[in-house]
């Protein structure tokens, strides 16, 4: 049965830091970096949150996050905390038709940490959802993993650079979509119980295959 869905390639990466504004400007200024997002913080009203930068380098994009601790430590901290300084929490992949991707990896055991988002910019509509941690033994939460993205047919990492230098937001990242993906991954070790992205069986079977 032919596939109903694709990959079209990397999208982007999210780093954690802890001084974000020394990081952005050396890639600013080194580098010679395009700001196209800037969300100083994301759950304005929670018990933590995060800033978040979006860079256009060239014909990559790169997240950069540092969390904002009230209540409860954020995310981004644990995950410097766990992994270093500047360590990848996730990578996105862009895919054509995600509903379809969704569906056909959901009937093979993969499983997703978030409900498949969906928002607005002024490209046209976007489709976001982040898989599960591949390490069933790591809170969600202090985890690498995967995202996957659909964009409109006419995004792109130039157009979003031409519009940012013309002085619009290039809405790449809503606040409201923000404040979602962050909720989603802050939370995901305490709403729902550790799992893999491979699936329940994957690891038994591995042990398994292991001791024989």
């Amino acid at each position: 049965m032919k596939r109903q869905w694709k990959f079209l390639g990397y999208d982007h990466a999210t780093v954690c830091v802890t001084n974000i504004e020394g990081v952005v400007n050396f890639y600013v200024e080194t580098m010679g970096a395009v700001v196209v997002y800037r969300n100083p913080d994301t759950n304005p009203l929670g018990k933590s949150s995060m800033v978040l930068y979006g860079l256009a380098l060239d014909n990559t994009l790169l997240a950069i996050a540092q969390g904002i601790d009230r209540e409860e430590i954020a995310h981004p901290t644990r995950f410097v905390e766990r992994h270093g300084y500047h360590a990848y929490q996730h990578i996105a992949i862009r895919v054509d038709n995600i509903d379809a991707f969704i569906t056909a990896m959901q009937s093979k055991g993969v499983q997703f940490l978030s409900p498949l988002y969906e928002r607005t910019d002024p490209f046209g509509k976007v489709k976001q959802i982040f898989a599960l941690p591949f390490d069933p033994f790591i809170n969600p939460e202090a985890a690498p993993f995967y995202e996957y993205v659909e964009r409109p047919p006419d995004w792109s990492l130039k157009k979003l650079v031409a519009r940012t230098r013309r002085g619009l937001q290039p809405d790449i990242f809503s606040d409201t979509a923000a404040e979602k993906l962050f909720d989603a991954i802050q939370h995901a070790g305490y709403d729902r119980p550790v799992g893999s992205f491979f699936g329940d069986n994957f690891f038994a079977a591995e042990e398994l295959s292991l001791g024989s």
